[in-house]
């Protein structure tokens, strides 16, 4: 449903509708719901416009979506639970029990839980009632079934998961409705629950980028080709920023156009910690794809320290000979070497590795054979390294091999730490960013975000918000379950969803008394351990519903 402003013919009055959206013979029609009045163009029809919105929000809460049939809502369950059950309940002949819903019960205990108590739902305002329960409502699913569409959700799981029936135009209108202004708000109060659980502030985040294909070769403007990692180069994309501290605990995160190279995100998202997160002294740990001179500069000038991925291919071959031959080289326990180094006023910090130089080594020498092939004029001179004057005069970049000579098994971090903080400090930092790949998979398999069918910009925007605060919540429980439970294995993100989507609880019907029951599953330690690490309590004992509910 939506407000219709309509201009009559033969009047200069404008009408104000409540309409309703529908299709009759695959044809689109409106359907007048309410007729709110007429007034002419000025402040008369602005008011009438917005008590029109008012109204609107009346009706749709009285239709409001569930995600989960009325057997499921937290308040309508809880105040069962909370009766007095002292009561027998006897069953006069069990042959005449009928189970008539199997409901999923452990998504919304534990992560409606954490929802509340992130407050996520301040982000909307009381004119958006509809809309905050159906955001939420939409979080949980996607934890719950990440796979299914928002058409799924409106059509095809009642039967199945007892969720109760609605109109996709709900689910979209709430995806239009979730702006900028409150994704802001959003990644702001995530911020503040993945800092509340550290003992003090980020020493170090961890930052990195991703890129999510669409269903789509359609392109706009943040929609575009570009570079993908996801192997899907026909694709269009947009590029995902990341910010994480080194526990899995997000931070932040920004969308960027799909051609947008990792190179040219790291000073954004530098002010995004400084300005926005409040963030001044901190590590920001990054790959060699967003290190550049100007970047490295611009975070020092930031107040920020880094620990940086180096490209050492943009070392001059006489850096690369003073490096090969110093004689500060110092072995490690595992066969290795490192060495603390200079490079004019900047620190880098090198690690070799002999069992990656001979891979180095081996792939060197297979390109420079298919170079000489090409001066040789037995193969196409296409994306091939190690030649010059490619298609005029083909010849061997001899620098270019010197330096892939002695890059063979070599590995740079630039820093801007002192000598404080050892070499293998600075490569432990680095060697964190493992963590935000992790969070990246758990974002694109887990989470399931893409690839995203969405094609106009402000649900494709809504589409990831929803992913990140479903993927949120999943990662703080996660912590909250290695916290309060030290001395027990983590769990995984996929463990604790299969152990929550096993909590389940059975409607069952006795057609003699025509009584109802809710019989819950049987919980087993690890779900129990969940459960406490939120301080939720699970439905343990049958209990008895008012008549026919």
């Amino acid at each position: 449903m939506f407000v219709r402003k309509l201009k009559r013919k033969h009047a200069r009055t404008i009408a104000v509708h409540i309409v309703e959206s529908h299709r009759v013979n695959g044809k689109p029609r409106q359907t007048i719901v309410e007729y709110c009045g007429s007034a002419p163009p000025g402040p008369m029809l602005d008011q009438l416009v917005a008590a029109a919105e008012l109204r609107l929000d009346q009706l749709e809460l009285q239709r409001q979506p569930q995600l989960f049939a009325r057997q499921l809502d937290a308040t309508w369950i809880e105040t069962a639970r909370e009766r007095p059950n002292d009561e027998p309940l006897p069953i006069a002949d069990a042959r005449r029990l009928h189970g008539e819903e199997q409901l999923l019960t452990g998504i919304h205990d534990v992560f409606g839980r954490l929802f509340d108590e992130l407050q996520l739902e301040r982000i909307w305002t009381s004119r958006h009632r509809v809309s905050a329960g159906v955001f939420r409502h939409t979080v949980l699913t996607r934890l719950a079934l990440p796979g299914e569409s928002k058409l799924a959700l409106a059509t095809q799981w009642p039967a199945t998961f007892g969720i109760t029936p609605t109109k996709v135009e709900r689910i979209y209108r709430m995806m239009d409705a979730l702006d900028d202004a409150r994704i802001d708000r959003l990644r702001a109060l995530i911020a503040d629950a993945s800092t509340a659980l550290l003992d003090h502030a980020p020493q170090a985040v961890l930052m990195d980028l991703t890129t999510l294909a669409f269903a789509s070769e359609r392109a706009d403007e943040l929609r575009l080709k570009g570079y993908s990692k996801d192997g899907k180069p026909h694709r269009v994309q947009v590029v995902l920023a990341l910010i994480q501290t080194p526990q899995g605990l997000p931070l932040d995160y920004r969308l960027f156009p799909g051609n947008t190279t990792d190179v040219t995100t790291l000073q954004t998202l530098a002010t995004t910690l400084r300005d926005e997160l409040g963030v001044n002294r901190v590590t920001v740990v990054c790959d060699a794809g967003m290190t550049s001179q100007a970047n490295l500069d611009a975070l020092a000038n930031a107040g920020l320290d880094y620990v940086a991925g180096a490209r050492l291919g943009t070392l001059s071959l006489k850096d690369l000979q003073v490096i090969d031959q110093s004689p500060h080289w110092q072995s490690t326990a595992d066969d290795k070497r490192v060495l603390d180094h200079r490079v004019g006023k900047r620190r880098l910090v090198l690690h070799h590795d002999p069992v990656r130089a001979r891979k180095d080594a081996y792939a060197r020498k297979a390109d420079l054979a298919k170079a000489q092939e090409v001066i040789d004029g037995k193969r196409s001179a296409k994306r091939m390294r190690f030649l010059i004057n490619r298609v005029q005069n083909p010849q061997l970049n001899t620098v270019a091999i010197a330096k892939a000579e002695l890059r063979d098994g070599l590995h740079g971090v630039w820093t801007s730490h002192d000598v404080a903080l050892s070499p293998h400090a600075i490569r432990s930092m680095y060697a964190d960013l493992w963590r935000i790949e992790q969070s990246f998979r758990v974002l694109k398999h887990t989470m399931q975000v893409r690839p995203v069918f969405h094609w106009t910009e402000p649900r494709v925007r809504a589409h990831v918000a929803i992913c990140y605060t479903a993927f949120a919540l999943l990662r703080v429980l996660r912590d909250r379950y290695r916290t309060a439970h030290p001395d027990h294995p983590p769990l995984s993100e996929e463990r604790l969803l299969a152990e929550l989507r096993n909590v389940t609880t059975t409607k069952v019907h006795d057609r003699d008394t025509d009584r109802r029951y809710l019989m819950p599953t049987s919980l087993r330690m690890e779900q129990r351990m969940i459960y406490s690490a939120v301080g939720a309590k699970p439905q343990t004992d049958t209990i008895l519903l008012d008549g026919d509910a």
